[in-house]
């Protein structure tokens, strides 16, 4: 009985430390973990919305674990019921959320850095200091006074902590992916011009 009795409550604590729910916040909530963060930083963004139990839940598995060694960056999503075992494991597996990133027609380099790097990881130095390398313009088949037309006012859904690179790599690939889409178009309204001039010789 004694042996049972134990069981039961090592269960309940287990469940009371690792499993209840962490958030203190009715609705889902985001914590943005930074390439400088630390894990005493990363304590830091949790515990304001995190209970004091799910905190320590969530302590005793980091001291267990080789976390504090390979914190990754990212925009983790802390749902509502979220236990401190499956938060923790989102955070040491990089399980994160994307964001919607919506680019509008701008005309200067400065302000689309500064557009995305108030939704994204990125820097606006850094992302201007690549919109200007003429190197970096080059390797997507622009200047740096052309390279804005890279960019299709649209949303798109990314990685909060995608790179400078990759970000132009998929900002290269969705303007190809455009150019493609409008072939067909183009092709048939000079076909349906070709129709008429022909129709209209006597």
């Amino acid at each position: 009985i004694v042996t049972a009795i134990c069981a039961v409550i090592a269960c309940l604590l287990c469940y009371y430390y690792l499993f209840s729910s962490m958030s203190t916040k009715e609705n889902n909530t985001y914590v943005y973990i930074d390439d400088d963060d630390n894990i005493d930083s990363v304590y830091a963004k949790l515990e304001p919305i995190a209970t004091s139990n799910s905190m320590s839940g969530f302590k005793i598995l980091v001291k267990y674990s080789s976390y504090t060694k390979n914190i990754r960056t990212g925009r983790y999503e802390i749902e509502k019921g979220n236990g401190a075992f499956t938060v923790f494991r989102k955070l040491k597996n990089g399980l994160q959320s994307s964001v919607n990133l919506t680019i509008p027609s701008v005309r200067t380099v400065d302000k689309l850095a500064e557009i995305i790097s108030k939704k994204m990881m990125m820097d606006s130095l850094s992302i201007h200091k690549a919109l200007t390398d003429s190197a970096t313009c080059a390797k997507y088949g622009y200047t740096t006074q052309t390279i804005l037309c890279m960019f299709i006012p649209n949303t798109y859904e990314l990685y909060w902590n995608i790179s400078v690179d990759k970000f132009l790599e998929k900002m290269n690939k969705e303007k190809a992916e455009d150019i493609m889409k409008c072939i067909p178009m183009k092709m048939e309204q000079f076909y349906e011009k070709f129709d008429k001039n022909c129709m209209d010789m006597p």
